[in-house]
């Protein structure tokens, strides 16, 4: 049985946005997406074996071919398990995905949206001077980081762009769904921006779990959050935070005052855009249609915070209004009008929070930003975009409830766990926070030199050194950990 290259073709503008996005799917976003193979059948990602038809290849960039360039992308789907579809002699057929290898007489497979950036093999060029100009146009893009994308024009993978018409699949090309031989059924609708939005929070408290162990823990935590309810002692906030993507079916009469605060303004940093998001914050504390009394008036003051800060009407410094906040979620909605994304708030050291408070913080920005909005430098930490991409699929297959799972995916050591495991001088430098360390001497009897008042130990006596956890918090939290130096902790 021969090796089963399993290719889809699209066009290098494409390709841009599913990396920026995370995932392989047909991106929900305000920015175009041109017309190639991942529109043709809803929800379903249509993949060749070995063989690309040419018809496809002028499909893709059939929009606009004076700027589009062709490009191919290589699958793995060995990571997969769950019901896919598959064509065989014209015939679509169910197959399970379960480490089998697939015959060679099968012409296609078609695996449900999304797919993580893991599954992505390589992406084939027609020739050199093509790989050449992507690199070019990734490196002015802020959002596109090709960690762990293959980029490749060989001569083998240069053949894929010049095969004859395969006349066993295709009939024609006259419509967009004509090289389909038979009908594919619908797939259910996926909430995208509620996934990006997921990756997205889950990759700003990854790098917030630098904070300690308490953020360590939530984030760890909240990995899994849509299998199991969140425990409520990482703080209310964060818990009613993560409820948002657990419970699919509850209801605003079913949510007490204090949650359904919460999630009208996670739904608005879901849905909002960046221009009107302030205004749009503003309006579901004034307008919403309160059930309580209490809860019309707490969203008022929380309103006039914000108005006040927006409008410069108190007069005070901005520490102070941080205070006048005073709880929780002021001080997340005020944050939310103080920074513009997860950048400038990893930058941010004016006010000084608990870790509690940006544990929250870094939950709302993530979700705001969404995954194709981080900071460069966090996308670039070693391994993360890779893992969130396969966190992102896993739970979009959740919210779709079918059978598609991946092989489980380890997630990088956080710059917590990096520390923990062994608190070395070497870490410890990186850092640059020795004073936050104590160093702890073993229990052994010493004696004192007569001559120059040194102590000696017998045999060989090794230190150990511990973080003081409240020190080590007041440096890291407004300390910018950019992935040049998580790189320095990796190797140490």
């Amino acid at each position: 049985m021969k090796e089963h290259k399993l290719l889809l073709p699209t066009n290098t503008h494409n390709l841009r946005m599913i990396i920026s996005h995370g995932l392989i799917a047909l991106p929900c976003s305000e920015t175009k997406y041109y017309r190639d193979l991942l529109g043709v059948v809803n929800g379903w990602i249509p993949l060749f074996n070995n063989k690309v038809p040419t018809d496809t290849l002028s499909y893709v960039i059939s929009e606009d071919r004076k700027t589009l360039t062709t490009c191919i992308l290589e699958l793995d789907i060995s990571s997969i398990t769950g019901s896919v579809k598959i064509i065989k002699d014209g015939q679509l057929i169910t197959f399970e995905l379960d480490g089998r290898l697939l015959s060679d007489d099968t012409q296609m497979i078609f695996i449900r949206a999304p797919l993580p950036l893991s599954c992505l093999k390589g992406v084939l060029f027609q020739d050199k001077e093509d790989v050449e100009d992507f690199e070019i146009r990734v490196k002015a893009l802020s959002n596109v980081v090709l960690e762990n994308i293959k980029l490749r024009s060989t001569k083998a993978d240069q053949k894929k762009f010049s095969l004859e018409r395969n006349k066993e699949i295709f009939d024609g090309f006259v419509q967009e769904h004509s090289w389909l031989p038979v009908d594919m059924p619908s797939c259910s609708t996926i909430d995208y921006p509620k996934v990006y939005a997921y990756g997205g929070m889950l990759s700003v408290l990854f790098y917030y779990a630098k904070n300690g162990p308490l953020s360590n823990f939530h984030y760890q935590n909240i990995c899994d959050a849509y299998k199991s309810n969140i425990d409520e002692e990482v703080g209310s906030g964060a818990a009613l935070i993560s409820d948002y993507f657990v419970n699919k079916a509850e209801t605003d009469q079913e949510k007490n005052s204090k949650k359904k605060i919460y999630h009208r303004v996670i739904k608005t940093a879901i849905e909002g855009t960046e221009k009107t998001f302030k205004n749009d914050l503003l309006n579901i504390l004034d307008n919403s249609d309160w059930d309580k009394e209490k809860e019309k008036t707490r969203a008022a003051f929380l309103a006039k915070i914000l108005r006040d800060y927006e409008f410069n009407t108190a007069n005070e410094p901005v520490s102070q209004q941080f205070k006048v906040a005073k709880t929780e979620l002021g001080k997340m909605l005020l944050i939310l009008f103080v920074r513009e994304d997860s950048d400038s708030l990893a930058k941010y050291t004016t006010v000084s929070f608990s870790e509690e408070e940006y544990i929250v913080f870094a939950m709302i920005f993530g979700i705001r930003d969404k995954f194709n909005k981080l900071p460069t430098w966090l996308k670039k930490y070693r391994g993360l975009q890779d893992f969130i991409s396969t966190k992102m699929a896993e739970y979009a297959h959740f919210l779709l409830e079918d059978d598609i799972k991946f092989n489980k995916s380890d997630s990088p050591p956080t710059v917590w766990e990096l520390i923990e495991k062994k608190v070395s001088k070497k870490t410890i430098k990186v850092l640059g926070i020795e004073h936050c360390i104590k160093t702890i001497m073993p229990k052994f009897t010493f004696s004192v030199s007569d001559k120059d008042g040194k102590v000696t130990y017998p045999s060989f006596i090794e230190p150990t050194y511990k973080v003081e956890n409240d020190k080590y918090f007041n440096e890291i939290s407004s300390r910018l950990v950019t992935d040049e130096i998580y790189k320095k902790l990796l190797n140490k």
